[in-house]
């Protein structure tokens, strides 16, 4: 088998429609010595891209059998085969009813066929007769030879008036040009042994098309065609063949179209569009009678007509992305013949073919291994469990090198490492791969492996200017949500503040009950009533006292000084109360002042990194965006004054509690005197002024909370704390709803970066049949479970019950329900058993001992519990609910269908675990439309997807015990086909009894 034949089914030009001298003798001017020779050298001389020529004949193959056999000389050499063609006249006419012309039918043979047997079986085998005139007398009826026909000549010039006889040709020609044939006689004859399978119907579409669509003719018509396995005709512009076709597919006929030079002259002819090598048409096929055969069955896949097939142009302009060949060898030194292969490879879809243990993984893991593939860890035969294991000393003695189209080679040890800073060449998926990643749980870690795959094929959609220079789909995501994922941080802080802020007023509230300060309020109203009561008998007890005599000198002198000296300390004290005020409350300026100054330094600092990333976006020097004007000798100048003020506080406070001090003792001193000059009168003033000072402790004030004055602010406060706590619960509302808003943002930022791919999936046949949708929404995040679990179960049935229902009826998606549902649980938690029909209790009651409730209220509020993901669906059913199967299938399809990539992919057993049906609805056609953007090389055990699949090259793996080795070709080829059967099919004998099952027992109902 040639290389070619080796590398499967490649583009080449078939031109099935050349006339030779021998049959055209004064187009190419005569039929001499010297004609000939330059029409052999024009073939000589047509562009290595033609491989097969048809060589047409009327009725002999004389010129046929001249080219075939300087063909077998050495002659012509780049035509891979030459075809024996037979064009002969139906005895059909169509045309006009003023131009009338024969339909031409072409019969092309298998070059194999020996042409004498074509002529002797076939040309011989019609009979056509006439009778040229009423009586019967000029009767024909003959074999046809030069002879037969010079006599139908002869006979059809006896019916012409003699006045006439110079308006005809010869008797050869005029029996030539008399000569037809009927559709059914040629039909019966190529049933025949000899011709079935070896031959197929060619029609000319020209003539063909002259027939009229009139009543009566339209059966016979279609008919006419539709026996035909190709129409051809010789385009002035290849640019309408597919219009043309499109004629043809409507008119429910056979569309196999060709273009094919019907060469009369000579190439250098160039005004004439019959001539010799203008043909554009490609065929995908070997170059045999099987080859073409196969090619009109996958007549869209396999026929082009055109400059130049996509693929040849991929060849050309990226030939780098695409493998030549694969040799495995051992080292220098080394005696192991286990591997030692060189093998072609198309640069379409490669079936690699053999049964368990003959070397498919091993080839196809030598493959990945050359071509630098990270996936290592999943490579089936190279592993260090089994070529790879350290006891295997035959692992280092072999080299894998691939070459690629662009000539360049790359050589790697077996046992070599992944070269991380060197280029990956192929995209290896391995099956052991395929399994770990789709029997992992979507909603574990472990699942992120699926994700990473479909991140990387997804960001292929993104046009490289919408990347933002990022390499990743995950940074470019980072990169257009930085700033609401900012915004969520900053919320969520504010969210933080007014939780702890929520919690303890809920404290402050439910501390002490209005109840309870009440009743507290009226014993000390009682107590201040009954101390007053005291308060006046002492006052008029010592008043008697002091009205009975009158005091010595010494004693009223100490009593006024008494008197100036408590008088002043109340004053001093009244001022060292309001000076620690007033100090307090600079000090509270002064941090406040301290976290505006840090603020609008951060504000600074924010501002400049906007302008430098302004600045690196639009590549300018200078010019900035934001301004940020921060008066700091305001601030300095406001907290020096809160400074100075404070040191004078001090000292004024430092100052006259020294002087209390003194007025202390000598108060104490006094009162000692007066208690020795007048005891009884003194006891008496003593017991009104400590009665005066348990009134006031009783009053108190708003710094004493158990004083008459401090319990009315605390029941007026009791009062403001629900008016605060709904304030702060608004207020705290209000940012979840900001947050879920930045959610909803975040949302259509990922949905802008997915619309490619989404739109390509929409569009595209396979993808939009495997119901493959994205989206991206708004879920439940693994946060949910964490706050059931900070709550005391026994004091929160109501609201465990609750949290468990919202996880199965919450729309996250829905801003109305995820609000309400936050504001739901977060009242819930004010009431016994978390029923907010039940009555109120401390927020912080429903909670473990070890729980912080303001924690759980800023993730309840911060929406924490929630999370922004993207989610992909097959046919409706989210990824998370598809079976390993199933997603395997999606992953499949995301590498063949929707993966951008022209990096060959290598594929192991990729129909493992899917079920017959799709693999023939699903990856088959996935792979057909894969190997059109990228080389594609596949271990297979189905027949579906290397027969079905029609995979350009199969490659046959074996292993006789000592070494591997590899036989190689297209299907079209019988050795080829023949291993195809026995490794695919169990051998002819069962697929023949399969085959035969099928046609006699399940039998198909009629219509």
């Amino acid at each position: 088998m040639t290389a070619l034949d080796a590398r499967g089914s490649e583009w080449k030009k078939w031109d099935l429609h050349v006339h030779t001298p021998a049959s055209l003798r004064q187009s190419y001017g005569g039929d001499s010595p010297e004609v000939w020779e330059r029409f052999i050298k024009e073939i000589e001389n047509l562009p290595p891209s033609f491989t097969v020529l048809g060589i047409n004949d009327y009725w002999f193959l004389d010129g046929y059998k001249r080219l075939r056999s300087e063909h077998a000389k050495g002659r012509m050499q780049n035509i891979r085969a030459l075809f024996p063609v037979i064009e002969m006249r139906l005895n059909q006419f169509g045309g006009s009813e003023s131009k009338l012309s024969r339909a031409n039918l072409h019969v092309i043979f298998d070059p194999e066929l020996d042409p004498d047997l074509i002529e002797s079986q076939f040309v011989n085998a019609l009979r056509p007769s006439y009778q040229l005139d009423p009586a019967g007398g000029n009767l024909w009826q003959a074999l046809i030879t030069r002879e037969s026909l010079q006599d139908l000549g002869r006979k059809i010039k006896l019916t012409v008036p003699e006045d006439r006889l110079s308006q005809y040709g010869s008797d050869l020609e005029e029996g030539f040009n008399g000569l037809n044939v009927t559709l059914e006689s040629v039909q019966e004859i190529l049933k025949g042994h000899a011709f079935k399978n070896r031959s197929i119907l060619a029609l000319g579409k020209t003539e063909w098309a002259d027939i009229k669509w009139a009543e009566g003719a339209i059966p016979s018509k279609k008919h006419l065609i539709n026996v035909a396995d190709i129409v051809f005709t010789a385009f002035e512009e290849t640019s309408s063949w597919a219009k043309s076709r499109q004629v043809l597919v409507d008119n429910e006929v056979t569309a196999t179209l060709l273009d094919c030079s019907d060469a009369h002259t000579w190439s250098t002819d160039t005004a004439n569009k019959d001539r010799l090598g203008n043909c554009e048409t490609w065929i995908r096929s070997t170059p045999s009678f099987a080859g073409l055969v196969h090619a009109l069955s996958e007549f869209d896949s396999r026929v082009y007509v055109g400059n130049e097939p996509d693929d040849l142009r991929r060849r050309r302009e990226a030939p780098e992305r695409i493998i030549d060949s694969i040799s495995v060898r051992p080292i220098k030194g080394s005696n192991s013949a286990l591997f030692d292969y060189t093998i072609p490879l198309n640069q379409g879809l490669v079936a690699i073919i053999g049964n368990k243990g003959q070397g498919k993984s091993a080839l196809l893991d030598c493959l990945a291994r050359a071509g630098n593939s990270s996936r290592t860890d999943y490579f089936a035969f190279l592993n260090r469990q089994r070529f790879l294991n350290p006891k295997n000393k035959l692992s280092t003695q072999f080299l894998a090198e691939l070459t690629l189209a662009d000539k360049t080679n790359h050589s790697v040890g077996l046992a070599d490492p992944h070269a991380a800073a060197n280029l990956e060449r192929v995209e290896y998926l391995p099956q052991r791969l395929i399994e770990t990643i789709c029997a992992s749980d979507p909603l574990s870690p472990e699942n992120g492996a699926f994700d990473g795959e479909l991140a990387r094929v997804l960001f292929h959609h993104i046009d490289e200017v919408d990347r933002a220079g990022e390499e990743t789909l995950e940074s470019l995501l980072r990169l257009r949500t930085k700033s609401i994922d900012a915004a969520i941080a900053r919320a969520r802080i504010e969210v933080d503040a007014k939780a702890a802020l929520l919690v303890a007023l809920d404290h402050e509230r439910n501390e002490v009950s209005l109840t309870d300060l009440a009743k507290r309020r009226a014993e000390i109203a009682l107590q201040v009533e009954a101390a007053n009561v005291d308060l006046q008998a002492a006052k008029l007890h010592l008043e008697s006292l002091e009205a009975g005599a009158e005091e010595p000198s010494s004693v009223k002198s100490d009593r006024e000084a008494l008197a100036t000296s408590t008088a002043e300390s109340m004053r001093l004290t009244e001022r060292v109360t309001t000076l620690t005020a007033e100090g307090a409350r600079l000090s509270k300026q002064l941090t406040e002042l301290l976290a505006v100054e840090q603020a609008a330094d951060h504000l600074s600092q924010q501002a400049t990194h906007l302008n430098v990333d302004y600045r690196q976006t639009v590549e300018l020097e200078v010019g900035d965006i934001v301004s940020v004007v921060v008066d700091t000798q305001a601030i300095a100048k406001a907290r020096s004054d809160r400074q100075e003020r404070q040191t004078v506080i001090k000292g004024e406070v430092f100052v006259s509690r020294q002087f209390l001090s003194q007025l202390a003792e000598k108060c104490d001193t006094l009162r000692a005197n007066l208690s020795v000059q007048d005891g009884v009168r003194e006891a008496a003033r003593r017991e009104v002024e400590q009665l005066k000072k348990r009134l006031e402790a009783l009053t108190g004030d708003a710094s004493e909370p158990e004083s008459l004055k401090g319990l009315d602010l605390r029941i007026g406060r009791v009062g403001d704390i629900p008016a605060e706590f709904d304030k702060a619960l608004t207020e705290l509302m209000a940012l979840t709803s900001s947050i879920f808003d930045q959610m909803m943002l975040r949302i259509r930022t990922i949905r802008e970066v997915y619309k490619p791919a989404e739109d390509f999936a929409r569009n595209d046949d396979l993808a939009s049949a495997a119901g493959i949708t994205f989206d991206a929404n708004v879920r439940f995040s693994s946060k949910w479970e964490r706050i059931s679990e900070v709550l005391d179960g026994r004091r929160n049935t109501d609201l465990l019950t609750r949290l468990e229902e919202l996880r199965g009826a919450l729309d996250p998606m829905d801003r109305d329900e995820v609000l309400a549902a936050t504001f739901e649980m977060l009242k819930r938690l004010e009431c016994e058993g978390g029923d907010w029909l039940k009555p109120a209790r401390p927020l912080s009651a429903g909670f473990k001992s070890n729980a912080s409730p303001a924690e759980t209220v800023a993730r309840l509020a911060g929406l924490t519990w929630l999370e922004t993901s993207f989610n992909l669906s097959g046919n409706g059913v989210p990824l998370a609910q598809l079976s390993p199967g199933e997603r395997g299938l999606i992953l499949l399809l995301f590498y063949l269908v929707l993966d951008r990539s022209d990096t060959p992919l290598l594929l192991d057993q990729p129909e493992e675990n899917l079920d017959n049906s799709a693999v023939r609805r699903v990856l088959v056609p996935a792979l057909q439309q894969a190997k059109l953007r990228r080389q594609v090389v596949v271990v297979t055990h189905n027949a579906n997807l290397a027969v079905v699949g029609d995979a350009d090259q199969i490659v046959h793996c074996s292993f006789d015990g000592v070494s591997f080795s590899l036989e190689s070709g297209p299907l079209a080829s019988l050795k080829t086909g023949e291993l195809v059967i026995d490794v695919l099919e169990g051998a002819r004998p069962a697929f023949e009894n399969r085959r035969k099952k099928y046609e006699e027992v399940v039998v198909q109902p009629l219509l």
